[in-house]
Formats: C-alpha cells, structure tokens, sequence
C-alpha cells in the first residue's frame, strides 16, 4: 500500500507505478486465461506430454484418428 502522509521521506516514487502496472498485468493475464493461473496451465500442459510420452500404445491411436481424419 502506499503510504501518501506527508512523513513519508523513505517512500520511493516508483512504488506507486510498479503497483498500477503490476496490477494491469495481472488483469491482463487474468482476461486471456479466463481467470486461470498460467503457471497452473503450464503444469496441465507438461503433465499431459509427460503422459503422452510414455503412452506408446496411446501415440499410436491418435496417429490412426488423425491419419482417419485427414481421409475425409
């Protein structure tokens, strides 16, 4: 929080704009993952290739559904 009392000699004036930008960012962010943490997200995503990874059996059947879909 900013402290705006007139003793506030140590208070540095950049606080006030590394808030404000801090705070856009964050709603930013918010607004292009409908709420969501990015970093939750990533996680999602790396634990889904990890699974994929070590799924031969399961490469296999989406090489097959894809190959199927492009036939058509």
């Amino acid at each position: 929080m900013i402290d705006t009392s007139a003793d506030c000699a140590k208070c540095d004036p950049l606080d006030g704009i590394a808030q404000t930008l801090d705070h856009a960012s964050a709603a930013v962010i918010a607004q292009m993952t409908s709420g969501l943490s990015p970093v939750t997200m990533l996680q999602a995503w790396l634990d889904w290739c990890a699974h994929l990874a070590i799924s031969p059996g399961r490469r296999l059947q989406l090489v097959g559904k894809a190959g199927r879909k492009v036939q058509r």
